[in-house]
This record gives C-alpha cells, sequence and structure tokens, in this order.
C-alpha cells in the first residue's frame, strides 16, 4: 500500500508533485519580477517613441502657388470680331457658308498651355486645336515672340452653329485636326475638317 504513494521511481528519482502549493515568498517574487517587467517596458516604449512627440520641422523658404491659365479664342470675319452668345462658359458662334472665318487663340499664365475643343449643334462629335503652349512653359519648342497664340482659318459649307470650349494644360489627344497656320473646311460628308492648304 506504501509503494502506491510512493513518489520515487525505480531508480530512487523523485517525480515532482504538480499540485503541490505555491509559498507565499515564491509568489511575491513571481509578482515583483512581473510588475518590474512591465516597467522596464514602458520605460523602453516612452523613451523610443518621445521622439514622435517633441520632433518638429518646418520650412519659411518654400511657398506653393497654383497654377493658373487664360485661354481665349476670337472669330472675326474679315477683321471684325464675332460676338458669340454665352453658353455657361462656352462661346456660340452662328456661321454662314462661303465665309471664310480667322479664329485666334491666345494663352496667358503660369500653367503650361491650353486649347480650344470646337463642335456643331448637338453633334457629339468634338475637334481638337493643337496645344497653345505658354510663355512660361519650359519645354517650348516654337518662337518665342509668338508662342503663346496660334490662328487658322475655318468655313462651313451649310449654316451652322459652333460651340468653342476652352480648356487649360496639354490634351492627349494625338492628332488634333486644327493646327496653326492651317486653312480647313468642314465636309459635311465626312464630318471632318479638311485642311485646303494640303494639294
Amino acid at each position: 500500500m506504501n509503494k502506491t504513494f510512493d513518489k520515487t521511481t525505480a531508480q530512487g528519482a523523485h517525480v515532482k508533485d504538480e499540485n503541490k502549493k505555491i509559498t507565499d515568498k515564491a509568489m511575491t517574487t513571481s509578482m515583483l519580477a512581473c510588475v518590474f517587467g512591465l516597467l522596464v517596458t514602458a520605460v523602453l516604449l516612452v523613451t523610443t517613441t518621445w521622439a514622435w512627440f517633441t520632433t518638429d520641422t518646418g520650412s519659411q523658404d518654400n511657398i506653393i502657388s497654383s497654377s493658373y491659365c487664360t485661354v481665349e479664342a476670337i472669330l472675326d470675319d474679315n477683321g471684325n470680331p464675332l460676338t458669340p452668345t454665352l453658353n455657361g462658359e462656352d462661346q456660340v458662334y452662328t456661321l454662314s457658308p462661303g465665309v471664310q472665318y480667322t479664329v485666334k487663340i491666345t494663352v496667358s499664365g503660369s500653367a503650361s498651355g491650353g486649347y480650344c475643343k470646337l463642335s456643331f449643334g448637338t453633334d457629339p462629335e468634338v475637334y481638337y486645336t493643337e496645344v497653345v503652349y505658354s510663355d512660361s512653359y519650359v519645354n517650348r519648342t516654337a518662337d518665342p515672340s509668338d508662342i503663346n497664340s496660334i490662328s487658322f482659318k475655318i468655313s462651313v459649307e451649310t449654316n451652322k452653329e459652333l460651340t468653342v470650349r476652352t480648356g487649360w494644360g496639354i490634351h492627349s489627344h494625338e492628332n488634333p485636326e486644327l493646327w496653326d497656320g492651317g486653312t480647313f473646311v468642314f465636309d459635311e460628308a465626312t464630318k471632318s475638317f479638311v485642311d485646303s492648304t494640303t494639294p
């Protein structure tokens, strides 16, 4: 019977009793070690993140200003500027057949450039002008004396209501239909501008 409750093995080694109660001294030592560990962790956390709250940065030399651009389109008939009807920010002109109109686009401001989009009446087709670079654009390649304006001539075969919408920046339209120095006739059959200066 005594062998049943004997805590020794055949070799005489003692088996640990897992149900043995911990003493008050051991409990106090464990608690103190945990509290000390928490305090050390808190001190390390505060000291390593203190820079987040004490460091500052500033700049007094940098001035940020937004770009601006003014794109102006003027149509005239033999030197007589036409007065457009305004539809929001769009300019609407009434064109007559057989008349050659001169379109001049001028861009001013600090943005890279601007352009115009032309359309007829309710037709969804839009015709782009080439980009007109402003004086401040650093990558300009044209003559600096007239870099901020272009002009071309257009005519129509029937009465048309032309809407001119201005835009600024550089459009992604790779092949603009209208460019500086061109003379264009709007072809009703193909609904496109034909450059009459090209043989």
